[in-house]
């Protein structure tokens, strides 16, 4: 993840990176932050990305929001990502990252957020939350 890291500074040069080592980790730091955009390793000690999503979800439903987590998974194999989006995430990406691909997935889903909160005629700030592994979050 510390490439995902790593290209997501340079495509977003103000963004703040939060690290999140477990599972747990990031449902703390997500409470913590509340993010816009997580980006969620599968593999991870103590919770793994699929419980982690799952207590995430539960949080979303209590605030009536609904946060994008895009898996990033070493597995391609057939029926990977149709486990993501049953577990709540929103899409996928696998291992290796290439940048060309995550940019895709932040334009695509940073896009989404965006719309939302114009639809809602909601000036907040993007908090962007990038996390498993990895969270980040925008300057304000």
């Amino acid at each position: 993840m510390e490439l995902a890291s790593i290209i997501v500074s340079r495509l977003l040069p103000k963004a703040e990176i939060l690290k999140a080592w477990t599972g747990k980790e990031v449902v703390r730091i997500f409470k913590e932050n509340k993010p816009d955009l997580i980006l969620m390793d599968i593999q991870m000690p103590e919770m793994d990305g699929y419980d982690a999503t799952q207590e995430i979800r539960k949080l979303d439903s209590q605030n009536r929001t609904r946060t994008p987590i895009i898996a990033i998974n070493a597995n391609a194999f057939k029926g990977e990502k149709e486990r993501c989006l049953e577990t709540g995430m929103d899409d996928q990406i696998t291992k290796p990252i290439v940048s060309s691909m995550l940019q895709h997935i932040l334009d695509k889903w940073l896009f989404m957020i965006e719309i939302n909160r114009s639809e809602e005629n909601d000036a907040l700030p993007l908090n962007l939350s990038i996390s498993t592994k990895k969270i980040i979050r925008s300057n304000k």
